[in-house]
């Protein structure tokens, strides 16, 4: 038995040192690699978070295998949309992709060029009715369209009195849980940029003044009404009025850091949203976002309904949009993520559209596209508008 045993055994270890390389050969060829992770840094949704992740990584898994490129994706929600934020975790390499404000980038070209971040997918948004596409600064008169455009939205604003913005039907202004629908235009009216609103609330006397002062270009009259501005790298609040007042006021403008150096409490940082507080009752004119009013549901307490304590007699009217800035953008890095896989998550964005987009929705996202040259479809806007 034992001498049978040993037989077998030498019989066993000749046959497998004859086969061990083809077996091993045939072993390696067979074995997949691991997929590749990206890590993923996108808009928290702030309700329904495991549910979303987990389709928003199936979708994305999905369409990477159907184009046969072995890469998996990760994905982590966050509040922070800066690109300062975002490109330190890029440097870092703790994420692969983020979608940022395209203000935030504004003066970073240079920068992402040489550390190899580019913009990847470009999001549309929903226009607001009363907007005249594309438009851009004529003469900041009465009749340009940045004007027209603010005066047809300050109609549909006024067409209901805030406290019945929540009735239904005619009644109200159409509110489904997120927006004021009546605010918006028609859902495949989208566009990739996003505008400012100069808001003025002051009593109509006062509104009048303040106007003359614009049509005139009289920035020393304008200003002494108060300006209530964002934070420095806010697209809407800061950098979009501003390229504007340098457009219209000519030289007697240099920035909003300038005027803040000559009338520091006729310029500061605040928010149409705090105009009811007691600290604010000098400032007349606010920088703000477009379409403001259409995603702020109406409570009991309306910080945007005059008081008639702090502000008694006043009113909300738009003096004028800004020009346009390009929506939220995803950046990407270059040197961890090839240019194959890149155009491929980048058209799975704009494959999610057509699918299941409450991810988007959540973020004001209706719709996504491959920035097939960012020097035209992004830079150049920039450019344009921002100087």
């Amino acid at each position: 038995m034992k001498k049978k045993i040993k037989f077998l055994s030498l019989l066993s270890l000749t046959s497998l040192g004859a086969v061990t390389p083809m077996f091993f050969a045939s072993a390696c060829n067979n074995k997949q690699e691991e997929a590749k992770i990206i890590r993923m840094h996108l808009g928290d949704p702030y309700s329904k978070q495991d549910v979303i992740k987990a389709n928003l990584e199936n979708h994305f898994n999905s369409y990477l295998k159907s184009q046969d490129l072995n890469y998996k994706v990760a994905i982590e929600f966050t509040e922070d949309d800066n690109y300062a934020t975002v490109k330190e975790k890029i440097l870092k390499k703790e994420i692969d992709l983020g979608f940022v404000s395209a203000g935030s980038t504004y003066h970073s070209k240079e920068e992402m060029s040489i550390s190899g971040i580019y913009p990847l997918v470009q999001t549309y948004t929903r226009k607001f009715a009363g907007e005249i596409k594309n438009a851009g600064y004529v003469d900041g008169s009465a009749t340009d369209p940045l004007r027209v455009s603010a005066a047809n939205e300050e109609a549909i604003f006024k067409s209901k009195p805030r406290q019945d913005w929540n009735n239904e039907g005619d009644l109200g202004m159409d509110f489904d849980g997120a927006i004021y629908r009546k605010v918006y235009d028609a859902e495949d009216a989208l566009v990739p940029y996003q505008r400012g609103l100069f808001v003025i609330v002051a009593t109509p006397d006062m509104t009048q003044e303040i106007v003359k002062a614009w049509n005139e270009k009289d920035l020393t009259s304008f200003v002494s009404y108060g300006l209530g501005i964002g934070s420095a790298d806010s697209g809407s609040k800061y950098l979009l009025p501003e390229a504007l007042m340098k457009k219209h006021f000519g030289k007697q403008f240099l920035s909003f850091k300038d005027l803040q150096a000559k009338y520091s409490e006729k310029v500061i940082k605040t928010k149409t949203k705090k105009a009811n507080d007691q600290k604010n009752e000098n400032i007349h004119i606010f920088m703000d976002n477009e379409g403001f009013y259409g995603y702020s549901k109406v409570e009991s307490n309306d910080p945007y309904t005059p008081s008639a304590e702090t502000r008694p007699g006043q009113e909300i009217s738009f003096l004028t949009v800004t020009e346009k800035l390009p929506y939220n953008v995803a950046l990407v890095n270059s040197k961890t993520i090839p240019t194959d896989v890149a155009k491929a998550l980048g058209q799975a964005f704009v494959e999610l559209q057509k699918g299941d987009n409450s991810w988007g929705a959540t973020q004001g996202f209706n719709s996504y596209a491959v920035i097939e040259n960012p020097e035209d479809a992004y830079w150049k806007v920039l450019k344009e508008t921002l100087g």
